[in-house]
């Protein structure tokens, strides 16, 4: 039971992670140099257990991508919106060789909190099965969201709880 309740010392360190995280993703982008995005077609062909592994969640109304892979849970092409593509690039370009991908779910306005619903279990589950996939903990992974892709990525890492959804095993917590 969790007994954890909103103020406490574990929300808070959550919280800090949380805004860490977004602060040195936004500090890649606006000083680091302009990247063009990896070659996706070129990470989609590697094994994701040799590398670490980007999922990139675009922002309401960007563009979908192609090929997808995972059972679908993502692409291997496109997908990323202008704001991710950058940052993939840069990471892609300067730090270490990456598995490219992005979140296939629909990215709508239309139907805002279906579209983050969608999306925070499609992330869950391909966390899962990312951590399940190389044995041991799975890959170091890096995800990236922009607008609603962002509103995802922090449901599907606790900030909800979707009922009768999927949660994040232990494995792909660690």
């Amino acid at each position: 039971m969790n007994t954890t309740s909103p103020g406490t010392s574990s929300n808070k360190w959550r919280h800090v992670r949380s805004r860490v995280a977004a602060l040195v993703c936004a500090a890649v982008m606006t000083f680091g140099t302009i990247a063009t995005a990896p070659s996706a077609t070129a990470a989609s062909t590697s094994n994701p257990c040799d590398f670490a592994v980007f999922i990139g969640v675009r922002g309401t109304g960007a563009p979908a991508g192609s090929a997808s892979a995972h059972g679908g849970r993502v692409w291997t092409s496109g997908g990323m919106g202008d704001q991710l593509s950058v940052l993939a690039g840069k990471i892609g370009s300067e730090l270490y060789p990456t598995y490219f991908s992005s979140l296939n779910y629909p990215a709508s306005a239309t139907n805002y909190s279906g579209s983050v619903a969608t999306g925070s279990a499609t992330l869950i589950n391909e966390l899962n099965y990312l951590s399940t996939l190389c044995g041991g903990y799975g890959p170091a992974v890096v995800i990236a969201g922009h607008s609603q892709g962002a509103h995802v990525i922090s449901d599907a890492l606790g900030a909800a709880q979707w009922p009768n959804g999927p949660t994040l095993t232990a494995q792909a917590k660690a």
